[in-house]
């Protein structure tokens, strides 16, 4: 049994960790389709109180985190494709959590506090964060337990 484990380690060190990287690639499609849901609202009546979302400065600090969030996570999946410890340890779970952040707080602050959105768009907007979220702690998961064999079995943990 040990030997199995050395030898998938020592195979492990020369393939990509291909199945984190995807999946941390599709929490970044999500995210960036819950920012759109949100941000992108109108009823398309001509009635004095339509719905839509009103650039404020909330808004475009959203987008503005959308942005470097959607940059972080690329560069985090390309770090744990590597099997990089901090990335695969740390980072990505601190990614997850400021989407699970953002789950509750953006879609409240456009329904509740604004008023911009019906509560359906809130909670589909709710919904792709949490799924976001939820794919980067899966990644976060499958690379921290891949990290540990690497680590565990051989010398070198990074390429």
């Amino acid at each position: 049994m040990n030997r199995d484990l050395v030898f998938h380690a020592e195979k492990m060190r020369y393939q990509n960790n291909g199945l984190s990287y995807g999946i941390a690639i599709l929490s970044i499609v999500f995210m960036v389709i819950a920012t759109f849901t949100l941000i992108t609202y109108d009823s398309f009546t001509q009635v004095s109180g339509s719905l839509r979302v009103v650039p404020d400065m909330r808004v475009g600090l959203e987008i503005f985190l959308t942005i470097l969030s959607f940059l972080v996570t690329f560069l985090a999946a390309e770090k744990i494709k590597c099997y990089q410890p901090v990335w695969s340890c740390v980072v990505i779970y601190v990614l997850a959590a400021l989407n699970f952040w953002r789950m509750d707080a953006f879609p409240v602050y456009l329904f509740v506090t604004k008023g911009w959105v019906p509560y359906e768009t809130a909670l589909w907007g709710m919904i792709e964060f949490g799924i976001s979220g939820g794919l980067l702690v899966l990644a976060g998961a499958i690379a921290t337990v891949k990290v540990i064999i690497i680590r565990k079995f051989t010398k070198v943990t990074t390429r």
